[in-house]
């Protein structure tokens, strides 16, 4: 070991037989207290009296909290089915058009393409 360490090593001793001598032995602290107090806290009815209000503290906030997330669930699950019944397709507003003909339903034409009827095929042929 170094001087430094023997040095720290050597007032720690110090403070530990300081602290030795100041600390009361532990029969004169055990001796020194009431043996008769006026409130006893470890009688058997108030052990009885802090275990029921206890036990009813504990259910009663288990119930709250069992009815508070049971509440939030049922909430957010009638707001997914709520957004539900509103979906709607994308194409939807194809069907709900007053410019196309959704009772002959859609057209080649409308897609971009020539319908192929015998009067077209005709036409293109001459």
């Amino acid at each position: 070991m170094e001087p430094t360490e023997n040095k720290l090593s050597e007032l720690f001793d110090q403070l530990k037989a300081q602290d030795r001598c100041r600390v009361p032995p532990f029969e004169d602290i055990a001796s020194a207290s009431p043996r008769n107090p006026s409130f006893r806290p470890s009688t058997p009815r108030f052990r009885l009296a802090l275990g029921l209000a206890t036990s009813v503290v504990v259910i009663v906030a288990t119930g709250a909290a069992i009815s508070h997330f049971q509440n939030r669930s049922h909430e957010k699950e009638m707001r997914q089915w709520a957004l539900l019944s509103e979906w709607a397709a994308a194409t939807d507003s194809f069907l709900n058009d007053p410019h196309l003909a959704v009772n002959e339903g859609i057209t080649d034409s409308f897609m971009g393409f020539q319908k192929n009827t015998p009067e077209t095929s005709d036409s293109q042929s001459q």
